[in-house]
């Protein structure tokens, strides 16, 4: 009796003993299926990437800029999240922080796949910040660095990512630079052009799509024939304003040394010759009005580069009335040079472009004579002389009697423009 009450406490702690085995074993294990989750986890957070799209200016106000940046998610792993939070930066060219904070994108990430966020984003900026980013969105910077990744079941791990910086990663800018420059040199600049636009705060990228579009356009106008149409410059047609302007169609008139003689295939405005009257080109309205407003609004600055500064002679009639020879980048032909260059009877005739037609009364009637630079006779109305200009009809002839210098009629520029290489 005394044995088997004696057996009693050992057989207890064995039974003890083997229960918190079983429960060691237990947590153990789960211990380590938890380890397990948190690495596959942790390796399938590595695999998400982030790129900043796109970004444009939502709205200003006295204080704030907000802005719409859109994102691309990418999931690479094979595990589903509900969430991505992480830092987003933004600073200008110069690594200036003008705005930071935290985001948080909520979605149904699958596998292998991508996702789409457009975030507006709230900037309390510097005025001259805000000057920044109202006229040049691709001058400013955006990082995002995803910190946080909620997968399915409530598991969030932290991600140890690098800061996934686009477009604006120093590398991927220089390669962009350089491929861009390469093609260039190949004379390849629609793709030249392509890239550039996609750097156009790096480095000197803006000048260069200039000069991709200048070389292009020289390359053009080289090869074209007498006759043939080219497109140079832009300005507004068809009268359609949200599409912004169109590009100007020339007739490549003549070609002598490195340069071409080109004039409008459509007649771009219609004004008088002079408001005041007057037949003399060196003080004409019109004169002014094509070296001035049209030269600003046609042309870029590399464009007007090209355009050649031309000497223009004033007529005898001109020279009486006190007249000069200019300088001019753009003019209207002379009787003599339409005769000389323009052989062609269906070129002679003017065609006007919608913006003419529909915003000019005596267009609209179907008047589409336009100024020549050569003045006509003098002709009476209501018992006074006044000044005539030549115009070329609707049927491509020259009218010997001249429009008064105070009426309306369309304009055809013309200019000499270098393809030196």
């Amino acid at each position: 009796m005394n044995a088997i009450l004696k057996s009693k406490p050992a057989k207890i702690i064995h039974v003890f003993l083997w229960i918190l085995a079983v429960i060691l074993f237990a947590y153990g294990a789960g211990a380590s299926t938890r380890a397990e989750t948190e690495r596959a986890l942790k390796k399938a957070a590595n695999q998400f990437e982030i790129q900043i799209t796109d970004k444009s200016n939502d709205r200003t106000t006295s204080y704030d800029i907000y802005c719409n940046i859109k994102f691309t998610i990418k999931n690479n792993s094979d595990k589903q999240a509900t969430k991505v939070s992480g830092s987003m930066k933004i600073t200008d060219m110069d690594g200036n922080v003008l705005s930071s904070g935290t985001a948080s994108f909520r979605g149904d990430f699958t596998a292998k796949s991508e996702n789409f966020f457009t975030l507006n984003w709230s900037m309390d900026i510097t005025d001259d910040a805000k000057e920044l980013w109202e006229t040049d969105f691709s001058m400013l910077n955006i990082s995002f660095d995803i910190e946080e990744i909620t997968f399915d079941g409530n598991h969030t791990v932290k991600a140890a990512l690098d800061p996934f910086v686009k477009p604006c990663e120093s590398e991927l800018l220089e390669n962009t630079y350089n491929s861009a420059c390469n093609h260039m040199q190949l004379k390849q600049f629609d793709e030249a052009i392509e890239l550039l636009n996609q750097i156009q705060f790096y480095k000197d990228s803006a000048q260069l799509i200039e000069s991709c579009k200048m070389l292009k356009a020289k390359e053009l106008l080289a090869s074209a024939s007498i006759g043939s149409l080219v497109t140079f410059g832009t300005y507004e047609q068809d009268s359609v304003y949200d599409n912004g302007a169109e590009s100007i169609q020339w007739i490549v008139l003549a070609k002598e040394d490195d340069k071409v003689l080109l004039l409008s295939e459509y007649a771009l405005e219609e004004t008088e010759y002079d408001y005041n009257g007057n037949i003399v080109w060196k003080t004409s309205s019109l004169r002014a009005w094509l070296n001035d407003s049209f030269l600003s609004t046609a042309f870029t600055e590399a464009e007007k580069e090209q355009i050649v500064t031309t000497s223009v002679t004033p007529s005898d009639i001109e020279l009486e009335k006190g007249g000069a020879e200019t300088n001019d980048k753009v003019f209207i032909l002379s009787a003599e040079e339409l005769e000389e260059y323009v052989l062609n009877a269906e070129q002679r005739c003017s065609k006007l472009s919608d913006y003419v037609y529909y915003r000019n009364s005596s267009s609209y009637w179907g008047g589409s004579s336009y100024w020549l630079r050569t003045p006509g006779p003098e002709r009476e109305y209501y018992y006074s002389t006044y000044p005539t200009a030549l115009v070329v009809d609707s049927d491509g002839d020259i009218v010997t009697d001249g429009e008064f210098t105070d009426s309306k009629m369309v304009v055809r520029p013309a200019m000499w423009v270098s393809i030196e290489s």
